[in-house]
């Protein structure tokens, strides 16, 4: 008898505390993520590619990521599921044309408490850190000693097709695309913007805000 009431002691203490521990895990995550890096990707028929994106940029040090799907018809909805269903990505059905500056806008209004930086990129474009520190720290380190700033620009370095003529999917992209342009190239001039979204007035282009 002694064995059985302890048993349903502790099973009843598991019960109680359980709901605790839940609370405790889920401000752990969202503290997280309000410190962390946030990306924002609009997508439309990116399932064979966004899944490489996602686990690159995680590795690089993204916490979060806002996924507007603009009109797709393949799997992206089933690729993101996964990361859904672990919280590191949110998804939203964003219907219509000419759609990436307003889902860009409704991102910072409506997670730029969610995150600590945001930024505003495409399923083809990579972000490397230097120094083997992660995105997050070099944004820190840099936005640390300049508190005026709310962010920084990055530049494009724009990378060939390698001489490839047909997409090889049964290779990711950053195994099939090597050779980047020199520094020079007129197009690197483009940038791209991890900002702190409580400082943003408007995403007023896909490379920057103001």
């Amino acid at each position: 008898r002694d064995c059985t009431a302890n048993e349903y002691v502790r099973k009843l203490l598991i019960c109680m505390t359980a709901p605790f521990r839940a609370v405790k895990l889920y401000f752990q995550r969202s503290n997280k993520k309000r410190e962390g890096l946030a990306f924002v990707l609009i997508a439309k028929n990116e399932a064979p590619y966004v899944k490489e994106w996602i686990d690159y940029h995680i590795l690089a040090g993204v916490d979060h990521f806002y996924i507007y799907d603009n009109d797709s018809e393949d799997n992206l909805l089933e690729v993101l599921q996964p990361y859904v269903e672990m919280g590191i990505v949110d998804y939203k059905f964003w219907p219509g044309e000419r759609g990436q500056l307003l889902a860009y806008n409704d991102a910072w209004k409506n997670y730029k408490f969610d995150c600590r930086y945001m930024a505003f990129i495409d399923a083809d474009e990579f972000i490397l850190p230097r120094e083997n520190k992660s995105i997050l720290d070099v944004v820190n380190e840099i936005c640390d000693k300049n508190t005026d700033i709310a962010g920084i620009s990055i530049n494009w370095l724009i990378f060939g097709s390698a001489g490839q003529e047909k997409a090889d999917l049964s290779r990711g992209v950053l195994e099939r695309f090597l050779y980047r342009s020199n520094n020079d190239f007129n197009a690197n001039r483009h940038i791209k913007q991890i900002a702190n979204p409580r400082y943003i007035n408007l995403v007023q282009s896909v490379h920057y805000s103001s």
